[in-house]
């Protein structure tokens, strides 16, 4: 009897492995366009985020304008629509800024990054690049930081850690290992940390030091272990410039040394952004623009599978017809979703799931499993 059970629990396990090496399938079942056209104060969606439901997108109308259109129930649609989302919120900033960003915050709302890559130049909602945490409504989270705007320097750092206050926000995610805002400033080679309640907490400092001359973009997996695409200092030896970069978390405030770095024949103003998900097996993979091109890189961050490319064409959609991506991730009744916007306007939305074979092949191990049991 324990030689069977071991040996179902090998066979299980050969197939949990031959799982894990297969690449996951992005089954692309919407495509919306015109979901931003006309709304509110217009501008280039830069960034998108899913709270389970509905789907927000952040605009940035040139380096002075930007908000958060909403995009109710985005699950609900299938094949290829033609609707406009709801702008919920509008502020405008000083004229140094030039993006904008969006995070779903994890008791609900979002956390809208505006202005970023401009220096802090004062307080208020209309006077500074920084970050405003929004009510699913759109209206200001006032019980956040005091006043739900986060606008200065010291706003993102406690003194703590040896690591200097930001000049500028370029990047923010959310930390699943604390449940932290997480936030990457221009040259302070850190992720800044920030409590739900607007707090600063101590920074992940990197180990070996990281001197960077910028994050373009940041995000995290579910260990918290750091992925980003860095432009580095000369000399740096840190991670590999311009590149994708995988960092593992030691703890809540330090990350080790690089752990993986995906190469890739970058142009201007091409790799910035970067998003990371899991499909339904929890194969943890990359999304980012790495390629210089109208499509987008897959990248496994376990080195499972072979890097490949999203198109925009999956399942008989149209391509994408630009290579600057917003890109956000989330989990709906147990399937994961990819959501992508560009600046054509358009929102597309894939069903991350492992490989039909690989799904086949679990599915006959599980079976077998039932069966022994059954005889036992």
């Amino acid at each position: 009897m324990k030689f069977k059970a071991l040996a179902v629990a090998l066979g299980l396990s050969t197939f949990l492995s031959v799982a894990n090496a297969q690449a996951p399938t992005f089954f692309q079942q919407t495509q919306i366009n015109n979901v931003i056209a006309g709304v509110g104060q217009g501008g280039t969606p830069t960034d998108v985020a899913f709270d389970g439901t509905d789907l927000y997108i952040a605009r940035a109308n040139g380096t002075t304008g930007y908000s958060v259109v909403r995009f109710a129930n985005v699950l609900s649609y299938t094949g290829l629509q033609n609707l406009a989302g709801t702008e919920i919120y509008a502020t405008t900033v000083g004229a140094n800024g030039r993006d904008a960003s969006l995070v779903a915050a994890a008791g609900g709302g979002v956390y809208f990054g505006y202005g970023l890559g401009g220096t802090f130049s004062g307080t208020g909602a209309a006077s500074a690049s920084g970050v405003v945490k929004l009510l699913n409504t759109g209206a200001v989270d006032t019980s956040f930081a005091g006043d739900g705007y986060l606008d200065t320097a010291a706003e993102f750092h406690n003194g703590s850690g040896g690591i200097g206050t930001p000049g500028r926000i370029d990047a923010i995610a959310l930390d699943p290992l604390t449940g932290n805002l997480a936030a990457v400033g221009f040259g302070a080679g850190a992720v800044f940390q920030v409590s739900s309640t607007g707090v600063a907490q101590t920074p992940v400092s990197f180990s070996p030091l990281l001197t960077s001359s910028g994050f373009r973009d940041v995000a995290l997996t579910s260990t918290g272990n750091v992925v980003a695409r860095v432009n580095l200092a000369a000399g740096n030896t840190g991670a590999t410039n311009a590149n994708l970069n995988v960092f593992s978390r030691t703890s809540a405030t330090a990350a080790g040394a690089q752990t993986l770095t995906v190469a890739a024949a970058l142009g201007t103003g091409v790799g910035n952004v970067v998003e990371t998900g899991a499909d339904n097996l929890g194969q943890q993979y990359a999304v980012w623009n790495g390629n210089n091109a109208n499509n987008l890189r897959v990248d496994s961050l376990n080195g499972a599978y072979s890097s490949f490319n999203l198109t925009g064409a999956e399942n008989g959609y149209s391509a994408f017809t630009s290579n600057t991506f917003g890109l956000g991730t989330g989990v709906s009744g147990g399937t994961n979703y990819l959501f992508v916007t560009t600046t054509a306007g358009s929102v597309r939305v894939y069903q991350a799931v492992p490989e039909p074979a690989t799904m086949a092949a679990l599915g006959l191990g599980i079976l077998g499993l039932a069966r022994r049991r059954k005889k036992a």
